[in-house]
């Protein structure tokens, strides 16, 4: 299949019609059984850990209002959201450690392998509790605040450039765009994201 739709394989995508775009799937489609939060937080065949624990410690202070898992758990959202892997986690994670270790003092290629260690050691303990490390615990906390991991969950949900109720600029993005292989463009390209907007 080319792709999945509500876990219905996808037997022949982007179809031209006079109207739009089609797909043909191989079954009759079902609303979705789940919201994304509930995706998310089963951890999706154990690929989104650091997203997950992303979510939860970005929402630890948060309103109710204004916490992910609230927003991410409306039922008739349309969201997309470009869930990071563990391993695209581990390689930012890594990087941002070296940077801040670097900056202490120490030389490039050992900060990048005492970070590659600490990451590997610690996994997602680095962004659920990164002052409970015994090794620059107090440095990570500083580096790797809820601040921090709400503006990254924020930029991997897409939004949708256009003008919103209480936006001043029509290109306020807005919240509510569920994504398909049509909606994204074939070269590469910037999208709007939350980053560009605010959860209110």
């Amino acid at each position: 299949p080319s792709g999945f739709a509500n876990n219905i394989p996808i037997t022949q995508a982007d179809i031209a019609a006079s109207n739009g775009i089609m797909h043909k799937v191989y079954a009759a489609l079902l609303p979705p059984d789940k919201v994304l939060w509930q995706t998310i937080a089963a951890n999706a065949g154990g690929n989104y850990t650091y997203f997950k624990e992303a979510i939860l410690r970005a929402d630890a202070n948060a309103e109710p209002s204004k916490k992910f898992q609230n927003i991410l758990a409306i039922a008739n959202a349309n969201f997309t959201v470009l869930a990071p892997t563990n391993a695209a986690s581990e390689d930012i994670l890594v990087k941002l450690i070296a940077q801040a270790i670097i900056e202490q003092g120490t030389q490039p290629a050992a900060a990048l392998l005492f970070a590659q260690g600490l990451v590997s050691m610690y996994g997602v303990t680095i962004i659920s509790n990164p002052a409970s490390i015994d090794t620059y615990g107090t440095l990570l906390a500083q580096e790797i605040t809820p601040e921090l991991l709400q503006g990254v969950v924020a930029y991997h949900i897409v939004a949708k450039p256009g003008k919103s109720k209480t936006a001043t600029t029509p290109e306020t993005p807005t919240i509510g765009y569920r994504n398909y292989t049509v909606n994204f463009p074939v070269e590469a390209a910037s999208l709007p994201t939350l980053v560009n907007s605010s959860i209110e």
